[in-house]
């Protein structure tokens, strides 16, 4: 090869090797990412913690319940179906934006009731 095909080949290893450290230096650093916290498994709940718990689902159960049909049936879909905003609408025959709303109000409420035993 020419003087310059030979420059382009050292070129093309450098720019390799480049890249693979980089590589590595991103992979090492979602492999630290491993030890968040909250990704380990949770032990067993005391049984105070169990009793907060079971309230708090009841209450979240009786907002449920009390939404407008569609509204429950939205949030059912998004949060429990995996249902995409597009799907919930053509099934729900409104708009996605109206979707969207009607999460957002469900969630409101739904994170107010948690709210209202939460200390102070």
């Amino acid at each position: 090869p020419s003087v310059s095909g030979v420059a382009y080949l050292y070129r093309i290893v450098r720019n390799l090797a480049i890249d693979m450290l980089r590589r590595s230096a991103m992979e090492s650093r979602h492999m630290d990412g491993n030890n968040v916290s909250w990704l380990e498994p949770v032990g067993e709940a005391s049984p105070e913690e169990q009793l907060v718990q079971g309230d708090q689902l009841g209450r979240l159960v009786r907002v449920l319940e009390q939404l407008p049909e569609k509204e429950r049936l939205a949030v059912e879909m998004h949060r429990f179906g995996g249902y995409t905003l597009a799907d919930i609408a053509a099934r729900l025959e409104v708009s996605t934006a109206t979707v969207h709303r009607m999460i957002r109000q469900a969630l409101v409420q739904l994170a107010s009731a948690l709210d209202e035993d939460a200390p102070q």
